[in-house]
C-alpha cells in the first residue's frame, strides 16, 4: 500500500489528498474524508456493546532508565475506525397519577358579634389549627352621606406693605439744537385784527372755509363692553354696535384702564373717558378730539 506524507503543522480544516484518498485535519488529528475504490456504502446497524475486562494487577515500578537520545518523528498513521455506539435501552413506563380526592364542603359564616370593650392583651397562645374558611358574606349597603360642613370664616385682610422710596433723579438731558427760525410775522398797523378780520369773525362756523361737511352727530356708549387702554379697540367697538353713516362726527365713550410699576407696587388708572371721531364722505375715519 502507498504511503501518506502528511504535513508536518497543518492548520485547521486543511485538506490532504493522496493515493485517491482526501483528510481532513480537524485541530487534534487527520480524518479520512473520502475512501479508496468503490464508493462508501451505508452504515451498517449499531452493535452490541461488549462488557468490560477486568482491570489488570498493576506491576512493580521499574527502575528509571537512563535518558536516550530522541528519536526523528516518525510518520503519524492512519487514524483508526471509530466503534459502533451501543444501542440505547427503552425507557421504562411512568406510572399513573392517581385520582384528586374531592373538597369538602364550607361551613357557614357565624353571625358578627357586638364589639366588646377592649380588654388586656393576654399571652400569646398556642396557634391553633386552622378551621374551614366560611362563605363571604353580602356586602352592606352604603351609609347616608354626612351633611356637608359649615364654611369657615373669612381670614382677616393683611396689612398693606410699606411704599417703596422714591428713586433717584435722572440726570439732566443734554440742550437741544436751536430750531430754524420761522418766517417773518404778518405786518400790520391794527394789532386787533388778522388778516383785516377781528376775532369775532374766525367765531362764525359760516365764515369759515374748507371746513367739513357733518350731516350726522352720534353718541356711543361703549363702556359696559370691558376696560381698553387703547381708543382705536374703543371704537372699534362702536363702529361694530353702530352702523356710522358719512360725513358723520360721533363721540364714543369708554373705559380706559391702565397698569404701570411704580416704585415698589403696581399703580392703575381707571378712568370715564369720550374720543371725538369724525368719518369724512370717503368713508375713512379720523381721530377729533379727546383721549
Amino acid at each position: 500500500m502507498a504511503k501518506f506524507n502528511f504535513p508536518t503543522s497543518p492548520s485547521t480544516n486543511q485538506d490532504y489528498t493522496a493515493n485517491n484518498v482526501t483528510w481532513r485535519w480537524n485541530g487534534h488529528a487527520w480524518k479520512r474524508r473520502t475512501g479508496v475504490g468503490a464508493p462508501t456504502g451505508p452504515q451498517g446497524a449499531q452493535g452490541v456493546q461488549g462488557s468490560q475486562g477486568h482491570q489488570g494487577v498493576q506491576g512493580a515500578q521499574g527502575k528509571q532508565g537512563a535518558d536516550g537520545a530522541q528519536g526523528a518523528q516518525g510518520v503519524q498513521g492512519n487514524q483508526g475506525y471509530q466503534g459502533h455506539q451501543g444501542v440505547q435501552g427503552a425507557q421504562g413506563k411512568q406510572g399513573t397519577v392517581g385520582a384528586q380526592g374531592a373538597q369538602g364542603a364550607l361551613g357557614a359564616q357565624g353571625n358578627v358579634g357586638n364589639q366588646g370593650h377592649q380588654g388586656r392583651q393576654g399571652a400569646q397562645g398556642v396557634q391553633g389549627t386552622s378551621g374551614q374558611v366560611g362563605t363571604l358574606g353580602a356586602q352592606g349597603h352604603q351609609g347616608v352621606q354626612g351633611a356637608q360642613g359649615a364654611v369657615g370664616a373669612s381670614g382677616g385682610a393683611g396689612s398693606q406693605g410699606h411704599q417703596g422710596r422714591q428713586g433717584a433723579a435722572g440726570a439732566q438731558g443734554a440742550q437741544g439744537h436751536q430750531g430754524v427760525q420761522g418766517a417773518g410775522g404778518l405786518t400790520t398797523t391794527d394789532a386787533d385784527t388778522l388778516d383785516g378780520q377781528h376775532g369775532s369773525w374766525y367765531r362764525n362756523w359760516n365764515n369759515l372755509t374748507n371746513r367739513p361737511t357733518v350731516n350726522t352727530l352720534l353718541y356711543i356708549d361703549v363702556y359696559g363692553n370691558g376696560n381698553q387702554n387703547s381708543r382705536d379697540t374703543a371704537r372699534g367697538w362702536a363702529t361694530s354696535a353702530v352702523s356710522v353713516p358719512n360725513n358723520c362726527m360721533f363721540s364714543v365713550r369708554w373705559r380706559y384702564y391702565h397698569q404701570w410699576w411704580s416704585g415698589n407696587g403696581t399703580s392703575t388708572s381707571d378712568e370715564d373717558v369720550r374720543t371725538l371721531w369724525y368719518k369724512d364722505g370717503n368713508g375713512s375715519i379720523r381721530w377729533a378730539a379727546g383721549r
